[in-house]
């Protein structure tokens, strides 16, 4: 185990595998509770913190894909958007940026700094926001329906921003998006990018 914000090893785990992102239990280190915050799979480590549902610590965005859309239909851009992170009735309003693969981890980069996928870097990052940023630097919001539709779907991803936090993001999770009541498709979570 590492903590996320210090990098210190405190302690050691039996893999990667049995841990999930927001997980509480489990996490066998004395002076808890600890949190799973991310983990980092190459290398086999899972970073834990005390504080991982503080209201100061954003998590509500992502980076997803490729896409598996269920028909012609693309998002609109000026129509309301809503994913779904997980099995229920729940689901949340959201930006989505469409775009190549590597012009979606590399606007996270330029933005960040660096990559900022779940297990590459620490909770916390930085508290900037994304969206104005992208704004100022040019970046277009979202690809219109046709540039979308141009893309390859297996090098289609996106930048998921939500309108709210949600502390249960993890990589591996599937994204469902809705327009008009109509489920669209869907994208596996490739990480969380912490703001």
């Amino acid at each position: 185990y590492h903590t996320a914000r210090s990098m210190q090893v405190v302690g050691v785990h039996s893999g990667y595998w049995f841990y999930t992102v927001g997980q509480r239990g489990g996490v066998k280190l004395p002076g808890g509770p600890w949190y799973v915050t991310a983990k980092d799979m190459t290398q086999n480590v899972v970073y834990v913190s005390r504080s991982y549902y503080d209201a100061d610590k954003r998590r509500d965005a992502f980076v997803c894909g490729p896409f598996n859309w269920l028909s012609e239909l693309r998002p609109q851009r000026h129509r309301p958007l809503f994913v779904k992170v997980r099995h229920g009735p729940n689901m949340a309003h959201c930006h989505l940026h469409l775009g190549p693969q590597q012009a979606i981890l590399s606007m996270v980069t330029d933005v960040l700094g660096s990559p900022a996928a779940a297990g590459s870097t620490a909770d916390g990052a930085t508290s900037t926001p994304l969206i104005p940023q992208w704004q100022q630097q040019g970046f277009s919001s979202s690809l219109s329906t046709a540039e979308a539709v141009s893309l390859q779907d297996q090098d289609l991803h996106g930048m998921v921003v939500l309108s709210e936090n949600d502390q249960g993001l993890a990589a591996g999770q599937y994204a469902v998006f809705y327009q008009d009541g109509v489920c669209l498709g869907s994208a596996q979570m490739l990480g969380t990018v912490f703001r």
